[in-house]
């Protein structure tokens, strides 16, 4: 009697080890399974959240490349520029000055 005792005794030892070690790795797997899930998916916002600034600060550099162009391009503006003549830059500073209330650059 003793000695089926003894078996069952360590029988049951072997099996509790058994279910630890069993829940210990399922739990291992399921963290490491779940910290690349969350990785995975933090990266995908992250590059979502990069094209959108992309495309805001191209909208706003496209915008100002285009205001400075008509600028540059203005009669009063090259005149000013070619012959520093105090008439033609104040000409000039009247049409900037206009610009930057309409907000154009």
């Amino acid at each position: 009697m003793e000695k089926s005792n003894a078996k069952l005794r360590r029988l049951f030892i072997v099996l509790s080890l058994m279910a630890v070690l069993s829940v210990s790795i399922g739990g291992y797997l399921y963290y490491s399974v779940l910290k690349i899930s969350l990785f995975e998916s933090t990266h995908k916002e992250v590059e979502e959240r990069v094209k959108i600034l992309r495309n805001e600060i191209d909208s706003c550099l496209t915008g100002s490349l285009l205001s400075i162009k008509f600028l540059a391009g203005l009669k009063q503006t090259q005149q000013a520029l070619l012959t520093g003549d105090v008439t033609s830059l104040a000409e000039t500073n009247v049409v900037l000055d206009h610009s930057r209330e309409v907000k154009m650059i």
